[in-house]
């Protein structure tokens, strides 16, 4: 978007975000799959609870609030659809409800920048499945890291949950593959190295 703008390449640097203090990779032993953020239109939780009419028998926790959350619980209650409200959580409680799914859900229909709980969720070694919008198309890679599904699509939503949940041994590569990028990227320590090779290169240009 900002080359679209007219800024040229050579001025531009994509430094990601980073998770400090990454507790210890979870094994996702629990059946349940996670979706972690604000229940507001854009974020995609509507098409996400509306995925869950298709998928009766997997779990769906969802944690945080927002000004959708009475809406869709009512919803959800209504259509007797399988799902968790769990509302809002500390940080630890979020990372160790993220390490014990099966992998995280990103439906986002806007586009975001770097998502921390992209992230938090590569830090506890659990797969995401995103929107394929924006960032998170280059975020997330297929069958690497997680999978992606079309943005605003819920039918397109529940076939990847059922196609991950489908590969046990494709899961578990995933989760170490998540790990591993997270210890390669997105680490405090990673982070302080490419903040102060921007800087350097800027000085260097500019003397």
């Amino acid at each position: 978007k900002v080359l679209k703008a007219g800024i040229a390449d050579h001025k531009l640097v994509v430094k990601p975000n980073f998770a400090p203090d990454p507790p210890p990779a979870g094994k996702g032993e629990d059946s349940y799959v996670v979706y972690v953020g604000r229940l507001l239109a854009g974020k995609g939780t509507e098409t996400l609870v509306a995925a869950w009419r298709h998928l009766p028998s997997i779990k769906l926790r969802i944690v945080g609030d927002g000004a959708l959350r009475q809406e869709l619980e009512r919803l959800a209650k209504r259509e007797n659809l399988n799902i968790d409200f769990a509302g809002m959580q500390s940080r630890t409680d979020v990372l160790a409800t993220i390490a014990k799914a099966r992998f995280l859900i990103v439906p986002s229909e806007c586009y975001e920048g770097f998502p921390m709980v992209v992230a938090e969720s590569f830090a506890c070694g659990t797969p995401v499945l995103a929107s394929r919008i924006g960032s998170l198309d280059e975020l997330v890679e297929d069958g690497v890291t997680g999978k992606k599904f079309k943005a605003g699509d819920p039918e397109d939503l529940a076939n990847a949950v059922r196609v991950m949940l489908a590969d046990e041994a494709g899961l578990r590569q995933m989760r170490a593959n998540a790990r591993a990028y997270f210890d390669e990227h997105l680490t405090e320590e990673q982070n302080y190295v490419q903040l102060m090779k921007i800087y350097s290169e800027v000085i260097t240009e500019a003397a």
